[in-house]
């Protein structure tokens, strides 16, 4: 799997890499042999606890879906790329399965691929949004969290599951990935070879936790990958990660972010509008199995960059 991902992307996946996301229970892949035994085809997925309209339910995060040129013509109808792809979400996906739903970040000519041969349907995009760093104050303190061991200490987990309660409460009108201590340590503290930075949005008088945000230094950026916080903070949040990019001297903060939910970031600073670029990425629902409606899900996803597995 790893040397074809490394021919199809162009790039290695280490061992570390692999253990992370397919060894630790919550990978689940298919693949395809030639005749001499080679691997060809991938289609690989995550298990993710989602909330869905305010109900908690299992999500699987297609990824790893890989093509070898040698296998190019199995994209076609009813070849062998379609029932890789529908052996596995005919075994993963829909009602009375381990997974009710699926969603995920693919590329245009795989999500067209999978449009034409019926397996998916588009119910959203992402988009990037980006504002220039910030040096004045936001009325908030920021502080790095505390960890021990490269894991969450004890009030810190506590802080992160009542921030997610206040945040699914208040996202009850959407679809979106399970943001508790759990999904916190997996994703940015235990994820290897990539570091984030995890740090609390304060409140300035009582020190209160307003939010946590999740951020990425890139070389020409400060990445705003992912934040836990009630509705009303969103807009503080991005403005602290602003004053965050101005004091470690990076121009911008960009974020990821579903279309659907874009205005909740767009008007954080009235006075200096997001800037807004299409990224060429659709969020899929699965249109193959018997499950809830992809209709369901039109415009109602919230996905930033973190619920991507490979940001």
């Amino acid at each position: 799997m790893r040397a074809l991902f490394e021919e199809i992307f162009g790039h290695p996946m280490s061992e570390a890499h692999w253990r992370w996301k397919y060894a630790t229970g919550l990978g689940h892949a298919v693949g395809l042999l030639d005749a001499e035994g080679s691997l060809v085809a991938h289609y690989g997925g995550l298990t993710r606890p989602a909330r869905v309209f305010g109900e908690r339910v299992m999500a699987c995060q297609v990824c790893d879906v890989m093509v070898s040129p040698r296998a190019r013509r199995s994209l076609a109808r009813r070849g062998p790329m379609f029932n890789l792809a529908a052996s596995f979400l005919e075994e993963q996906i829909g009602w009375g399965l381990r997974h009710e739903i699926g969603f995920g970040f693919p590329s245009a000519r795989h999500h067209g691929a999978a449009d034409r041969l019926g397996l998916y349907e588009a119910v959203d995009r992402v988009v990037e949004l980006s504002w220039p760093a910030r040096g004045h104050s936001v009325n908030a303190h920021v502080r790095p969290v505390a960890l021990q061991n490269g894991r969450l200490m004890v009030k810190a987990v506590a802080r992160i599951e009542s921030l997610w309660r206040e945040m699914a409460k208040d996202m009850g009108e959407s679809a979106l990935g399970e943001r508790d201590a759990a999904w916190v340590q997996w994703r940015y503290l235990d994820r290897p070879e990539v570091e984030y930075e995890l740090h609390w949005v304060l409140s300035p008088w009582i020190f209160r936790p307003l939010g946590l945000l999740v951020l990425r230094r890139r070389e020409d950026a400060l990445e705003l990958m992912d934040l836990i916080a009630p509705k009303p903070a969103f807009g503080r949040l991005v403005q602290a990660a602003r004053q965050m990019a101005h004091v470690a001297g990076l121009p911008v903060v960009r974020m990821w972010i579903t279309a659907s939910h874009r205005e909740l970031f767009a008007v954080a600073d009235p006075q200096t509008p997001a800037n807004e670029r299409e990224l060429n990425i659709d969020v899929p629902a699965c249109a193959h199995t018997l499950g809830p409606e992809p209709a369901r899900f039109r415009g109602r996803w919230f996905l930033m960059a973190g619920d991507a597995d490979f940001t």
